[in-house]
């Protein structure tokens, strides 16, 4: 039925009522009656998943996430934005559809911490004529209720879907990237059969070192300090000598480079048929001071358990870095910013599946390692591990 303001003016004095015993339930003027309608509308129009649909690539196409960086109390905007973590995101504008996943992360976590004020910008001008377009109007009150559909109801609920998804894109973006770097790392070639000097390096408390052997037992450490360099090369070319050390794995820490210089001296002049290399130690720390190595060397200190960690690694990454929680490992980025029951949960299929993939040595296995073969809770690899040491 078409109707223009006049008729549909008329045609709404019908539905005035003022008989209710319930006030609210009243309609008590044409204007009360045509704005119940347009209500109505409205809703409909905002539920209309073609609508939807039109708007949202609209604002996809068109919009820009901005962000704009909040200024402490007692501070000017100069002396914030020089001092803030954000500095890059102070006055920041970027397209919907060009931003990138990291970006995304790093704009929701300066939300998050009231550093920085997040808005998408969109032309809802040119959205409400889009969904005006798809309908004919034939008075104003159509037309209105078009515009207020969209204005009132659809386009925030577009803007909240669009902020979601790009949040959801960008966590399953990072814990892809997450997952498959952490497979790569796992599935290094290990060194087997080569003994091995682990080398933590450190400046306060000195470097710890600590030999294993073919099968990645201790054997024994010592502490060098880089700046006696003099003792330190003698310290090694001894540890070289007395453990039979193949190759020198040295930690990536803090004070590294001077240690690679006080090994390379020392190979260079006394063994040339040992090897160094640099190893990563993210993880390390975690580890040493972690359950699992409390339980492998009770009586160690926990700086001799990173430098066993970082030679192990070397021999046989795998079996060394599920000793680890994968988060700590250091493959990532932005993963305090990622869904972590989410990162969690891939990273422990990654670790599952390589594992799996790789096998086990039964006889050799930690209880760590085993937990992640499939059939084998955490509780059944501590089991194995006890009755095969009692054999």
């Amino acid at each position: 039925l078409v109707m223009d303001d006049s008729s549909i003016e008329k045609e709404a004095e019908k539905y005035i009522k003022t008989d209710n015993e319930d006030s609210a339930l009243n309609v008590e003027s044409v204007s009360d009656a045509l704005n119940g309608a347009k209500d109505i509308l409205a809703e409909r129009v905002s539920q209309d998943s073609k609508n939807r649909t039109e708007v949202h690539d609209l604002y996809m196409a068109t919009g820009n996430i901005k962000s704009k960086g909040i200024v402490p109390e007692g501070q000017t905007e100069e002396q914030a934005m020089k001092t803030s973590t954000y500095q890059m995101y102070w006055d920041y504008s970027e397209a919907l559809n060009q931003i990138k996943p990291h970006r995304v992360l790093a704009i929701n976590r300066g939300e998050r911490e009231q550093v920085l004020e997040v808005k998408i910008t969109v032309d809802v001008d040119e959205a409400v004529a889009r969904v005006q377009s798809r309908s004919v109007q034939h008075n104003k009150y159509h037309s209105e209720a078009i515009a207020d559909g969209v204005v009132r109801l659809l386009s925030p609920a577009v803007l909240r879907e669009i902020r979601s998804n790009l949040g959801e894109d960008a966590d399953t973006h990072g814990i892809t990237i997450f997952s498959e770097n952490l497979k790569h790392l796992l599935m290094t070639q290990p060194i087997k059969g080569t003994r091995v000097l682990g080398v933590d390096p450190g400046i306060r408390t000195g470097t710890k070192c600590a030999a294993l052997d073919e099968t990645g037992k201790y054997l024994g450490s010592f502490v060098i300090y880089q700046h006696k360099a003099e003792e330190a090369k003698a310290a090694l070319l001894k540890a070289v000598k007395d453990y039979k050390v193949q190759l020198i794995a040295v930690g990536n820490g803090t004070g590294s480079h001077e240690v690679q210089e006080i090994v390379s001296d020392v190979i260079k002049t006394h063994c040339p048929d040992v090897l160094f290399t640099v190893v990563d130690e993210d993880g390390a720390s975690v580890y040493s001071a972690g359950d699992v190595a409390r339980e492998e060397f009770p009586d160690l200190d926990l700086t001799i358990r990173g430098a066993i960690s970082i030679g192990r690694r070397l021999q046989d990454p795998l079996a060394e870095l599920v000793k680890i929680d994968p988060k700590s490992i250091g493959v990532g980025l932005y993963q305090h910013d990622l869904n972590q029951k989410k990162l969690s949960e891939e990273l422990d299929a990654v670790v599952g599946s390589v594992v799996n993939n790789v096998g086990v040595n039964l006889n050799t296995a930690s209880a760590s390692l085993l937990k992640y073969v499939s059939g084998i809770t955490s509780g059944l690899a501590k089991k194995i591990v006890s009755h095969r040491e009692k054999t």
